[in-house]
């Protein structure tokens, strides 16, 4: 007896191992238009629940945000692209460039929105050790810029501190195994 696609397991006699095997090989080869049109709602689910702006679980702004009293309040101090680029040691072009490539990140804060990056993420001429990585994961949890700064500087009483403060003090696994549970 083959199993019809969404049957109930209950409604179904116990067979042997042979008609278990066919109507699998039925059952998997059938329903192509089903898989393609639930791939494509999951996408719209999906979409709709993270967009490009992180979960909206976290009440996050939108793309086109110019700064806000959240971040503000959290991060202390705050790096012109030129003055990052003269802590760095580079030129400007080098820090748009580390921007581009997400190594690190920068918002678009007060009136014209210019970039800004927080002063934490530069200690001793460079950007913090596993700052890159650590993004990279925040970002495939569906974080965006802002939400990023957010967590990143959000003090946390189990680390104990910010998960920035944590990776300045080299306990970076630990805020990246972290980062790694927000995605589930």
């Amino acid at each position: 007896m083959a199993l019809a696609w969404g049957e109930p397991a209950a409604s179904v006699e116990p067979v042997g191992l042979e008609a278990v095997a066919a109507s699998l090989v039925e059952v998997v080869a059938s329903p192509a238009e089903v898989v393609a049109s639930e791939a494509t709602s999951v996408t719209a689910v999906a979409r709709a629940s993270f967009g490009r702006t992180g979960p909206k679980s976290l009440g996050q702004p939108s793309g086109n945000y110019r700064g806000g009293v959240q971040s503000d309040v959290l991060v202390d101090e705050w790096l012109t692209v030129p003055e990052a680029a003269e802590r760095l040691g580079v030129d400007v072009g080098k820090v748009r460039q580390l921007i581009r490539d997400r190594r690190v990140i920068a918002l678009r804060r007060g009136e014209p929105g210019r970039l800004e990056l927080p002063a934490a993420f530069i200690r001793d001429g460079a950007l913090l050790k596993g700052l890159p990585g650590l993004l990279t994961v925040l970002s495939d949890a569906g974080y965006d810029d802002e939400a990023s700064v957010l967590w990143l500087f959000t003090p946390d009483d189990s680390l104990p501190g910010t998960p920035v403060q944590a990776l300045a003090e080299n306990r970076g696994t630990e805020v990246k195994r972290r980062a790694q549970a927000l995605a589930f």
